[in-house]
């Protein structure tokens, strides 16, 4: 299968997850391990996949191995110069804008601050705001549909404050 075609059967999935009312699901294969939950009840800790198979696990306190790594500021660097990242508050679906029609909530160049909506995570037809935790100017963000796990990095800003106020 192609990326695009697990993260469809990922989606799937999770679909049919909520419509049929389960607490919990996991599926093993040798190669994809998914595990879903509704809430209630903890789901069982996935074990660790390839990349190239993406999969819906209950998150976890470090980031997916597929995850961007997270820049380390030098000594030498200027507040200005700095990078800082926003992640992912959860596993689902990462989109950039309120409709497919409207236009993102941001882009790159834009500056953002704390508590600004910067996308939405969806994760079995429920959408949740993804907000900034720090303030900069918007230097990368993930494109539209891209399933993300935990942690991960959806928007790298420049030139932040950061949350430490």
């Amino acid at each position: 299968m192609t990326d695009s075609t697990d993260r469809t059967w990922v989606i799937d999935l999770a679909k049919q997850f909520s419509d049929g009312g389960w607490k919990v699901v996991e599926i093993r294969t040798p190669d994809l391990s998914i595990s879903l939950s509704d809430g209630s009840v903890a789901a069982p800790a996935a074990a660790p996949v390839s990349p190239a198979a993406p999969a819906a696990q209950a998150p976890v306190p470090e980031p997916a191995p597929t995850a961007a790594p997270t820049p380390v500021p030098a000594a030498t660097e200027t507040a200005t110069d700095a990078t800082d990242t926003i992640t992912a508050p959860g596993v689902g679906v990462f989109w950039s804008r309120p409709k497919p029609e409207d236009p993102p909530f941001v882009a790159v160049g834009d500056t953002v601050t704390v508590g600004q909506t910067i996308g939405l995570l969806e994760v079995m037809k429920m959408f949740t705001e993804v907000k900034a935790d720090k303030a900069g100017t918007v230097v990368d963000i993930v494109d539209d549909a891209t399933f993300v796990e935990f942690g991960q990095t959806v928007v790298t800003l420049s030139g932040g404050e950061g949350s430490d106020g």
